[in-house]
């Protein structure tokens, strides 16, 4: 979980984001964000920071499938790492003699 998360006004947002986007999940008309799909009555959500194309977070918050929250934060972490990360000795390019 990253610094952000754990700071307790991060908590207090999620709280009063998560009661105001509750009803509209209750009723059948919340939509993810991320992959633009229903959310069904019932089923696990997390509210979400709507990113740009970039990843950067625009300001706001949007209900989002656990799935879709949870996956995302995993592909970041790894794009990061697999950016600085040398390449192994069977990806190498081997000269043309």
């Amino acid at each position: 979980m990253s610094v952000h998360h754990k700071a307790s006004h991060w908590s207090t947002t999620s709280r009063k984001e998560r009661a105001r986007m509750q009803p509209s999940i209750d009723a059948g008309a919340g939509v993810c964000w991320r992959c633009r799909r229903p959310i069904a009555p019932g089923t696990p959500w997390d509210v979400g920071h709507v990113e740009d194309a970039n990843g950067r977070f625009v300001g706001r918050y949007a209900p989002e499938h656990r799935g879709c929250n949870r996956s995302s934060g995993g592909r970041k972490g790894a794009e990061l790492t697999n950016r600085t990360r040398a390449p192994r000795a069977s990806q190498k390019r081997l000269p043309n003699w």
